[in-house]
């Protein structure tokens, strides 16, 4: 990820687009890979920053264009929150079933298939 992608992202000017190319760059990592929660931390931090600016410019001028910039870049950032929530919960419950002792297979058959249901898209 640092050698192939951050070298594109820091040539992009926009952190609303920095965002964005570090969002889809997580959707190209299948979800048991590290590589799409570092993702989807760095596309996270982007959405922080853009919503940050914007609301700069909100408190400069108030206009309706930026508004709905605003709306945007806080839905991103929910979304991209959101995506790394679920993809956090599924590692973790993963985690539990392969440590866990106790059971039947039918058991964990059951709650393998509601995990992969937690499908990050």
């Amino acid at each position: 990820l640092v050698s192939e992608v951050l070298p594109v992202l820091n040539r992009l000017k926009s952190s609303k687009d920095q965002s964005i190319l570090s969002e889809w760059c997580a959707t190209m990592y299948g979800e048991d890979n590290e590589q799409r929660m570092k993702c989807l931390d760095i596309a996270l931090e982007y959405a922080m920053k853009a919503s940050s600016e914007i609301e700069q410019k909100i408190n400069c001028k108030l206009n309706s264009d930026v508004v709905v910039e605003e709306k945007q870049a806080l839905d991103r950032v929910r979304r991209i929150s959101n995506k790394k929530a679920i993809l956090s919960d599924k590692k973790q419950v993963n985690q539990i079933l392969e440590l866990s002792k106790y059971g039947d297979a039918d058991q964990f058959r059951v709650v393998k298939m509601m995990i992969d249901d937690l499908s990050v898209k």
